[in-house]
């Protein structure tokens, strides 16, 4: 059992997100032809710069107390991961893509809406998708209902489909815009496994766990000073469980 504790609310002066994939190279001995093979699980690796100022004059206060629950390293890190454009998301994307399940609730209670027996579930738009087989050769998703003759992603840029109620996640492999009747053709890696509802340029939910020591920083007396966080991706089968914590809500 571990505790996966929340991001901290600080600013960031800098950020990356990159997937690392460890290869093996080998060379025959008798005409020297190389032999690639993968080195373990692909991870996703993160760098975060934050502030020492922050919001508040807290980024310090904020990243000191964060450390505290980490215990040393031992516990791991839940971060909201947008995608590689990060400072385009921090900006503002067009709020007209963004989609979410909606929950009812009864007091605390889950309430569930059926309609012929079926659950019924609703949204904050209809941004509907249709699971296409290829675009071009490769895996896409065909979304209706967006604002006409604009980009509606960019590549790195995380979709969020609701399929029968269960959300999967794949990003945009390159630019995308929709047409004169607000439908695109969004070209993916690997394909979703079916229709629902979608939202676009949405974040993605990632457990992280710290390289190395937990960074320090001294304040100068005058300026900016920042926090170096280097962070690769943790799976929840490499632990025995995980416990959720959130100090900051």
């Amino acid at each position: 059992m571990v505790d996966v504790v929340k991001w901290p609310p600080v600013s960031l002066t800098a950020f990356e997100i990159t997937t690392v994939a460890p290869i093996a190279v080998s060379n025959s001995l008798i005409n020297a032809k190389p032999y690639v093979s993968t080195l373990g699980r692909s991870r996703r690796e993160a760098t975060n710069i934050v502030s020492g100022f922050g919001l508040d004059a807290a980024g310090a206060g904020y990243i000191e107390m964060f450390k505290e629950y980490l215990d040393g390293g031992t516990n791991l890190i839940r971060l909201d991961v947008t995608s590689g454009i990060w400072h385009f998301a921090r900006a503002g994307n067009n709020s007209l893509l963004q989609n979410d399940q909606l929950v009812w609730l009864a007091g605390t209670d889950d309430l569930d809406w059926t309609a012929g027996g079926d659950d019924l579930l609703w949204y904050l738009k209809d941004l509907s998708s249709t699971a296409v087989t290829d675009d071009g050769g490769f895996p896409a998703l065909r979304v209706t209902g967006l604002p006409p003759s604009q980009i509606v992603i960019r590549p790195h840029e995380v979709i969020s489909l609701w399929v029968g109620g269960v959300k999967e996640q794949r990003r945009a492999v390159r630019v995308t815009r929709s047409d004169a009747d607000g439908v695109a053709i969004i070209r993916v890696k690997t394909a979703f496994t079916g229709d629902g509802q979608c939202s676009l340029g949405d974040t993605e939910s990632i457990v992280f766990r710290v390289k190395g020591q937990l960074p320090r920083a001294v304040q100068p007396q005058q300026g900016e000073w920042t926090y170096d966080w280097s962070l690769v991706e943790a799976f929840s089968d490499e632990y025995d469980s995980f416990v959720e914590v959130d100090p900051w809500g």
